[in-house]
């Protein structure tokens, strides 16, 4: 991942509350048209996520903690905020001094958007605000 920072657009997308097991069967009876190519040929991979509802998955997510296979690991980061003793980081990881991933594609001139979709993104408030603030702007459901 670090040799493309830079180098390639950068689109980040997360589907909060996705339940592997609604989402496999949708995969399974053809009802993903447009993702289902792209998922491969066993569909959904199972996975354990950083944080169980949606502002502290979204933050762990922004920091470089994706969601990792079930099985043992340590399991190597594509990004990551540079702290010490971290067992994941890798010669591939992106790792940056800023506290999230959009912040540090900002500082490498990237334009970062935020388009969320639940109250956690709407700006309404201070809570509100802390998501969206790590972008350079932000659109859609976020304003």
């Amino acid at each position: 991942m670090k040799d493309r920072i830079g180098q390639a657009d950068i689109l980040f997308v997360t589907l909060d509350t996705l339940r592997y097991d609604a989402a496999q069967q949708a995969w399974r009876e053809g009802r993903l048209r447009t993702l289902g190519p792209y998922l491969g040929s066993a569909g959904w991979e199972r996975r354990h996520t950083p944080g169980s509802f949606t502002y502290a998955a979204h933050h762990a997510f922004f920091a470089g903690f994706l969601p990792t296979p079930t099985g043992p690991g340590p399991h190597p980061r594509l990004f990551a905020a540079e702290f010490a003793g971290s067992q994941s980081t890798v010669e591939i990881t992106f790792t940056f001094a800023q506290p999230t991933l959009p912040q540090a594609l900002a500082a490498r001139g990237y334009h970062t958007v935020c388009v969320g979709g639940t109250g956690f993104f709407n700006q309404q408030n201070e809570l509100a605000r802390v998501l969206p603030g790590f972008f350079g702007s932000a659109t859609g459901a976020c304003a």
